[in-house]
């Protein structure tokens, strides 16, 4: 844990506040005709990531799969995603 925890504090960086402000415009539909996988962060909950998760949930050609980890998942449980990531290619 001290380890991930150094690591974070030499890598990460603000995130710029525009990313939240500028309208995204698509110019193709969710996944562009690929096959979309949504991996929710369950663990513990963030409750205003619910909207999102709900919405993917609710999707019907989408596949919602959860792991039960916080919003880092490749910190946290990198071998876990990567097994995910691996099954849903």
């Amino acid at each position: 844990m001290q380890e991930d925890v150094a690591w974070l504090q030499r890598h990460l960086r603000p995130q710029p506040f525009r990313g939240y402000e500028d309208r995204l415009r698509l110019q193709h539909p969710f996944g562009n005709g690929r096959k979309i996988t949504y991996i929710a962060c369950v663990k513990p909950a963030y409750p205003p990531a619910k909207v999102m998760h709900d919405y993917a949930r609710n999707q019907p050609s989408w596949q919602y799969l959860e792991l039960p980890t916080g919003h880092n998942a490749m910190v946290l449980v990198p071998a876990e995603l990567s097994d995910m990531l691996l099954r849903v290619t």
